[in-house]
Formats: C-alpha cells, sequence, structure tokens
C-alpha cells in the first residue's frame, strides 16, 4: 500500500510479421494455441488453435462464455481445430481427451479495426511502454523472443486510438551529438503505420548532463537540444510530449522549481521541433496533490504546457475528490479549462494476486481477479470522462509484476493470451470511443448508475451498471464477484432496433414488456443498451473549454535555474529549502532559448539579496550565471516566505524563479510547544506494517519502540497509527507538530512519511502524506510544518508516521512529541 511507485507496461501485435509463439499454460495437461496473437481474433477471422496432441487424437470440446455459460460443443479428432466464427466477447475452450485429460484456452473476439468508426473523441487510451517491456524476458518461459510486434497488433486490435510509449535519453543519446533510436524508432513506425497513436515521454537522463543532480539533467541546454531532436524525429509518429514521469515522488528527487525550470527547457525544446505538439505536464503521482506541484505552477510552469496530467490509482469511491482536488490547483493555476489527462489508471482494488503465474517469485490474477479489473477497467474510464477527464490511459497491457512480484499487472498473461479486462476494454472503445458523453441518466433505482451517449449515427446508447464494493467501500480485503448486485429497473419506450451487450461485447436477449419498455437487469459489470433515442440526461457533463495561460506578455525563452550552495537545504517535501540562519548562497544560471541575444534587468523579492548585477545579458542560444547572498524574511507566525527572482527583457517579463523559504529552525523553540504525552504509551498505537511488528517502550531510550521484521521479497512499509483522543487532542489551529527520532541499522530507510487522516480506517482512509527527513541512529529532531498542506488540521483524526524500508529487519523510536502552535 505505502509502497514506492512502479515503472510501467503494455503490450500488442502484427498481422504481417512473424511473432514468438506462447507455451503451454502452467498446469495444462496439453497445450492449446490459438492462432491469433494474444489469442485475440478480429470479428472477421475464424476461431482456430492448434492442440499439441498425438495425430491418432479423439475427444470432445465446448465452448462457455466468460461468466460459466456453455454456447457450443464438439468432438476434436485432430491437432487443428476451427470453429465458426463467434460474436464479439471473451471465451472459455475446453478440449478433453478419450482418457479424460484436459485443458482450457481463454481467448477473445473482438470487433475488426475495419469495422470500427475512428472518428469523435476517442477519450478511453492504453499506457503501453512498447519499447521497455517488449523486450525478451528470461525469466518468462511461457512467452520467447520481443514481444513488440505482438503488443503493436493487440493495440490495434482492442481499437486503442493512443498508447502511452516511453523511451530513454541515456540510451538513445549517450553522448552529445549521438543518437541511436534503437527500438524506439521502429516501433514507432510500426505503430504509426498500424494507425495507433503515441504519447511520448522519457524520465532519465545521461550522466553527461548532470553535474550534482540525481535524476534531472542539470544542463538544461542539452536537455532543449534532445526534446527538440526527439520532436523533429519523430513529427507524424509522436502526436504529444509528456516531460517526465511521477516527479512529485522519487522519479525527480530535486525540488520543483528546478523541475520546472526543465519543463520549460523541454517544453521549448519540443516546439521548437515540431510547432504544432502538444506539451504534457509530468504525470503526477498522487492524489491529493501535494505541495511541490502547486510551488511548480507558481514557477509559471502553466504557460508551457498544454495539458495537465495525473495518475490514478485510487478506489472508485475517491474519484469524485480527487478530481475535485486536481482541478482546485488548476483553477488557482489559472489553468481551469485546459484538458486534464490521466496517463496512468490502474486497478489496486482486486488485491495480490491469489495464483501462481508459473514465473518463479511472481504471482498471478485468478480468474475472479481478472473479472474484477476487467469491472475496474470499464467503470473508472467511463466515471473519469463524467468527471471531465479528457483523456484516460488504462496502465497496463502487458503482463507486469510488482510489490515482490505479488501484484499483477496486465491485460496480458505470462503466456502473452489476454485476459477479459482486454476484452472489456476493446467493447467499451468500440461502443463509445466515438460517441458524444451527453451526461448521467437517472434509472430510477439509487444504487444503478447510467451514462447517456450520442453516437455518429445520431441513435443514442445508454452504459449502465449497478454499484458494487467498488463504489461503495472502495478497497476490501479478499473481494470477490460472487455477489453481482443484481437490481432491477425498466426503460420506457424502447425503439424496437435497441440491443443489449454486455461487458467483453456479447450480445444479450432484451425482456420486452407488452407496453413497449424493456426490464433491465444491472450487475457489478457495466452493460451497454444501443440504438435508442429520445433519452434526457439529467446531469449533463459541463462543457470544458481549452484554455492557456496568456503569455503574450511574457518571454518564455528565457528560464532561469537555482543551485543552492550554502545557508539553506532542500526539504524533502521538494516544495521549499530550509533556511538555516543569517545569508546564504545561491547560483542563478540563465539560458537564452531564443536566436536572439537578450538583455535585461531582474528583479528579486522576499528578503535583502546581494549579487545582483544591475543588467544582465544572454547570448543567442546561450546562458549566462552568477552568484549572489540572499537572507529571507519570513513571517514571525509560519516562519514561512519565499525568494522570487522575476525580470523584464525587451519590454516583456519572464517566468518567475519561485522558492518558498521555511525557518524550521525556529519553528520548535518560536512556536507554543504542547506535549503529546498519550503518544508515549505504546497500546496507544495500532500496528500498520507488511511485515510483523512489535510495539513496546524502552526504559533505556525513554522512547517508544517500534521493531519489524518482513518476510523475503515483500514490499516493506511500517506505518503505525495513533488515532488522536479527541477533544483534547485536537490539532484545531495547530501549525506543525514536532518529535525526536532514530533507527537502525543505517541506511535502511527509503522514505520517511507523516500521514495526517482524516477517519480511523485501518492501513487506508483520505490522509494527507508529508515527506520527512529520514533519520540514522542518533537522535535527530523532526519538525512538520501544517502549512500550506494542512489548510483544515482540526479534520485530521489519525497519525502515521513511519518508513519505506529496504531492509528486512529495522528497529526505530519516536520520543518527544510536541504539538505545536503559533504564538
Amino acid at each position: 500500500m505505502y509502497r514506492s511507485k512502479f515503472t510501467l507496461i503494455e503490450f500488442l501485435i502484427v498481422s504481417i510479421v512473424t511473432m514468438a509463439a506462447p507455451a503451454a499454460v502452467p498446469g495444462a495437461e496439453f497445450g492449446i494455441t490459438a492462432e491469433a496473437p494474444g489469442a485475440a481474433f478480429t470479428s472477421r477471422e475464424k476461431p482456430e488453435f492448434r492442440l499439441a496432441v498425438p495425430e491418432d487424437f479423439s475427444g470432445e470440446w465446448q465452448l462457455r462464455d466468460w461468466d460459466g455459460a456453455l454456447l457450443k460443443t464438439g468432438t476434436a479428432t485432430d491437432p487443428e481445430l476451427v470453429l465458426a466464427p463467434l460474436e464479439c466477447g471473451y471465451y472459455v475452450l475446453t478440449v478433453t481427451g478419450q482418457n479424460g485429460q484436459k485443458s482450457e484456452r481463454s481467448f477473445a473476439v473482438v470487433r475488426d479495426p475495419a469495422d470500427r468508426n475512428p472518428g469523435g473523441p476517442q477519450p478511453f487510451a492504453l499506457d503501453a511502454a512498447v519499447s521497455w517491456l517488449g523486450r525478451p524476458d528470461p525469466k518468462n518461459p511461457f512467452f520467447k523472443g520481443e514481444g513488440f510486434d505482438t503488443i503493436i497488433e493487440l493495440a490495434r486490435r482492442a481499437g486503442c486510438p493512443l498508447v502511452r510509449e516511453r523511451l530513454s535519453w541515456g540510451e538513445t543519446n549517450p553522448e552529445p551529438g549521438v543518437y541511436r533510436w534503437k527500438q524506439y524508432g521502429s516501433n514507432a513506425q510500426k505503430l504509426a503505420e498500424k494507425s495507433v497513436g503515441i504519447s511520448g515521454m522519457f524520465h532519465d537522463s545521461p550522466k553527461w548532463t548532470r553535474t550534482h543532480s540525481p535524476k534531472l539533467p542539470d544542463d538544461l541546454a542539452a536537455l532543449h537540444d534532445y526534446a527538440r531532436t526527439l520532436s523533429s524525429t519523430f513529427k507524424g509518429r509522436i502526436t504529444d510530449w509528456e516531460f517526465w514521469n511521477e516527479q512529485d515522488i522519487g522519479f525527480a528527487p530535486e525540488p520543483a522549481w528546478d523541475y520546472a525550470a526543465a519543463l520549460k527547457a523541454a517544453a521549448l525544446g519540443f516546439k521548437a521541433g515540431d510547432p504544432d505538439v502538444p506539451v504534457l505536464l509530468g504525470g503526477i503521482a498522487f492524489t491529493p496533490l501535494a505541495n511541490c506541484n502547486a510551488v511548480a505552477m507558481l514557477n509559471d510552469a502553466a504557460a508551457y504546457i498544454d495539458i495537465f496530467n495525473v495518475h490514478c490509482y485510487r478506489p472508485l469511491t475517491d474519484f469524485s475528490d480527487a478530481v475535485t482536488n486536481i482541478r482546485a490547483l488548476m483553477n488557482r493555476a489559472g489553468i481551469a479549462g485546459m484538458p486534464l489527462w490521466i496517463t496512468e489508471l490502474g486497478c489496486l482494488s482486486e488485491g495480490s494476486g491469489r495464483a501462481s503465474s508459473g514465473v518463479p517469485g511472481t504471482k498471478a490474477h485468478t480468474p475472479d481477479q481478472e473479472l474484477l479489473v476487467a469491472e475496474y477497467l470499464v467503470k473508472s474510464q467511463l466515471m473519469l470522462q463524467a468527471l471531465g477527464v479528457e483523456k484516460s490511459f488504462f496502465f497496463v497491457l502487458a503482463p507486469y509484476n510488482e510489490i515482490g512480484g505479488a501484484k499483477d499487472w496486465g491485460l496480458m498473461r505470462r503466456d502473452y493470451t489476454v485476459k477479459p479486462g482486454y476484452a472489456a476494454y476493446a467493447n467499451l472503445t468500440d461502443r463509445l470511443g466515438a460517441a458524444t458523453f451527453e451526461g448521467r441518466y437517472e434509472t430510477g433505482v439509487p444504487q444503478v448508475d447510467a451514462l447517456l451517449y450520442r453516437m455518429p449515427d445520431s441513435t443514442q446508447t445508454l452504459v449502465f451498471w449497478s454499484r458494487s464494493e467498488f463504489e461503495t467501500q472502495g478497497t476490501v480485503p479478499g473481494i470477490t464477484t460472487q455477489n453481482r448486485f443484481a437490481r432491477v429497473f425498466t426503460q420506457k419506450r424502447i425503439p424496437p432496433g435497441a440491443r443489449l451487450f454486455d461487458l467483453t461485447g456479447m450480445e444479450r436477449p432484451l425482456k420486452r414488456e407488452t407496453t413497449g419498455g424493456i426490464q433491465l437487469t444491472a450487475t457489478r459489470f457495466p452493460a451497454y443498451l444501443t440504438g435508442l433515442s429520445g433519452l434526457k440526461a439529467k446531469a449533463v457533463s459541463p462543457a470544458v473549454r481549452p484554455v492557456r495561460v496568456d503569455v503574450s506578455d511574457m518571454d518564455r525563452t528565457i528560464v532561469a535555474k537555482a543551485t543552492m550552495l550554502d545557508g539553506f537545504s532542500i526539504a524533502r517535501t521538494k516544495d521549499s529549502i530550509d533556511w538555516e540562519g543569517d545569508s546564504g548562497g545561491m547560483r542563478i544560471e540563465l539560458y537564452n532559448f531564443s536566436d536572439t541575444k537578450k538583455r535585461g534587468r531582474l528583479r528579486i523579492s522576499g528578503g535583502r539579496v546581494e549579487g545582483v548585477p544591475a543588467e544582465v545579458t544572454i547570448p543567442a542560444r546561450g546562458r549566462t550565471e552568477f552568484t549572489l547572498r540572499f537572507q529571507p524574511e519570513v513571517d514571525q507566525k509560519s516562519f514561512a516566505g519565499q525568494f522570487e527572482l522575476n525580470g523584464e527583457f525587451g519590454g516583456r517579463r519572464i517566468s518567475r524563479l519561485h522558492i518558498p523559504v521555511l525557518a524550521r529552525h525556529l519553528m520548535a523553540s518560536g512556536m507554543t510547544s504542547v506535549p503529546f504525552k498519550n503518544l508515549m504509551d505504546p497500546s496507544n498505537w495500532r500496528a500498520s506494517s507488511s511485515g510483523k511488528l512489535n510495539i513496546s517502550y524502552d526504559k533505556q531510550e525513554q522512547a517508544v519502540k517500534f521493531d519489524v521484521k518482513f518476510r523475503p521479497q515483500t514490499d516493506r512499509w511500517i506505518y503505525p497509527e495513533y488515532i488522536l483522543q479527541l477533544p483534547q487532542e485536537s490539532l484545531k489551529d495547530a501549525a506543525g507538530i514536532a518529535f525526536e527520532v532514530k533507527a537502525e541499522p543505517a541506511g535502511a530507510i527509503k522514505q520517511m512519511l507523516a500521514m495526517f487522516v482524516n477517519d480511523l480506517s485501518n492501513d487506508r482512509g483520505k490522509a494527507v502524506w508529508l515527506q520527512v527527513n529520514p533519520p540514522d541512529a542518533k537522535w535527530q529532531e523532526r519538525v512538520v510544518s501544517f502549512h500550506p498542506e494542512i489548510p483544515k488540521p482540526d479534520k485530521i483524526r489519525m497519525l502515521r508516521i513511519g518508513f519505506n524500508l529496504g531492509k528486512d529487519h529495522v528497529t526505530y523510536y519516536l520520543r518527544n512529541f510536541r504539538i505545536l502552535y503559533n504564538r
């Protein structure tokens, strides 16, 4: 749960190429190979299968739908089995030999791309790191060789309009002036030939571009040149560019103002190579949005992007709050109408894999878990569209595991055959990809949701479902699909040509009443009623007009970057610098990404400054730098201030370099401190960890002791919970908390978080997560400021203070808890 974020993946295929054949499924008595990439046939193909049996084999076969209903039977007398054409849907073929041996093969039938409508908004996309995860995997015994072509073809067959594709700067530009496009170039060409759009991105930098930063490039000129080369080289094949990935967490340990400066350089480079290509903000990992994202906007990052971009791995219950939270920041940044994309949308609600994958160290979904993901996929993409999200990219198509191998991602299994979620996605794009969303529709049954769409032929489609645990409880341990939550509602005045299709695209019978209406049974799995007319949406989705920040008076080609020299340290939250007292040193770099020499004056506010030149000249496509001394002026209540650099060149303003300042060294002594005595009683703490946690009181250290041990291949986290004893421990009007901490062994901590939770749910609940500097084996004080991350501390009901860890046995201690108030 409290894990570091993941990479990504996804898969697809090609018709006129040679592809690696999947091996037998683990546990099968003989192999059944579907003669289609990924076992995904199109509606124009006959389902053909090859049985790994002797020539004199004799047996019987049964065909069932995804829900277990028997559809057809027949005899199998040789290794080749050809079925009559099937309608779209998801099926299971079972073959039983004369000696009782048995094997199964699930497969999909999807609408042939030639029969689809390619127009319309096409809001449903896939995250598909083809060039990364299509590489040969020597650990996978079920699929040998490269998977690139399989991935690409499966995307095409699913009607995927746009895939998210990653490339590596370090791989493709290993030294200045040297470019090697490798599989990234060939795969982009193949995707273009298949009419699959590409949303491109990278989130690494070669060592030659870095002097002191761990991830982001320090050389912004090199970044600009690479982005320009990328967009010009891939023009016409990659339709938009995203800069970086999850910069709010570990993919970019650097502060928000460094990310903003790099984003500006990259965006200018992308536009230099392809002036019309849209630029996306790097996908933000977590909601509620951390303050570092707001700081990036205070650095005028919004003036350089066309599309706002966030990732979502939340339960469906959190979607409305998450989008509201995102929109709030967009509104403050002046981009309320900017398109919002979710470029990673993933399901955690089905839990860790409960079956063996056949690959050592990894788990797989059970068939029931596969159906849970299919349910989540369709509901999540529809719900986000109803909330005004322009595009969402489901994570992820190809087989992929995380969390010590326990978490099974992907719409494909390790043998590269597709799961039911793939068929559900292909059906979604077929039914609604070209449709216009009209709004929510009232079914008359409170627990049955429905959305109304206008089709290109002017008919209407109603997609409906019954709320399950996903909508009512969020994440439920051990969840299954056993309860279908069947609920009946009646739809009046249905045209004679109306038809009903299930989750995977199979047509289902309609029960017409004598009045001309239809009685419909909604279940947890969304269904589609097509061929309608005259329906009115009860809650129409508001139109979102694209908008850009007004930059008519801004010279965006000048970008400022700051490096701390002394007197300041960067907060782990990446949203401020800690002022250590007296003045501090900074090096300021100014880049000019235009073809014209620029001359102008700078303005710096927020404190006393020395060393700023009266006038600055920056050569064309060049840079200049200087060092300065800065002593902040901080508010005597919040102990917060800011450093802000702007200026005017040629009568036009430049984008801001904005750095919040916090005087943490003054907070503990300059604020009223109230002891948090009950936290010193170990019985008041509730265990919350992926390992075996023991909580006790250590008399020698006069501290609460947390000792945790983990099993091998475990995602190691420990976040014990303290429930506030209200009202006496209310954090109303509090400015922060302070405590002392130490941990053993040294180097075991990946990250430390203080979590402030609004409810009492064990291991979950709505919370604000704040980064804290990890301790070592000596006692150290930590001050966690609520400003501006927690605007309403009186709503906090529980605290979690703990770690993500890199070792199997860790002990840490906490003591001297205090609540801090402004004087």
